[in-house]
């Protein structure tokens, strides 16, 4: 998860706000791979390294079928997906660390026009 809010806002925040409005319940009926999660505090850990990757993929694809414009467009669907791939952003980032001062925020960019491109 981003230690920044600024980056995704908070993932505390975001994941009651999910979980008051039942829209966990509304995701499940749109992306069976959601089918079960009682909480979006329950998703690091299906996404996990240590989870087989394709059940990890499936959940990663519901969310990112959730968040895309042509899908459920779901922005809270957007800022979890971001949050999750969190450690795949700040790998990159190192890498691309030379090319500018605000990588992470540039990568993130790039990630976000990517989900909500999703066909």
């Amino acid at each position: 998860m981003f230690n920044d809010p600024a980056i995704a806002g908070n993932w505390a925040t975001l994941a009651d706000r999910i979980d008051r409005t039942g829209r966990l319940n509304v995701w499940a009926t749109h992306a069976p791979a959601l089918t079960g999660l009682r909480t979006v505090d329950d998703l690091p850990a299906m996404v996990a390294e240590t989870v087989p990757p394709a059940r990890a993929d499936r959940v990663i694809g519901a969310l990112v079928r959730l968040a895309a414009a042509d899908g459920a467009d779901d922005p809270d669907a957007v800022l979890v997906l971001l949050h999750l791939l969190s450690g795949g952003v700040h790998t990159l980032a190192a890498k691309l660390g030379h090319l500018s001062d605000t990588i992470v925020t540039l990568v993130v960019g790039e990630l976000t026009c990517q989900i909500r491109r999703y066909p």
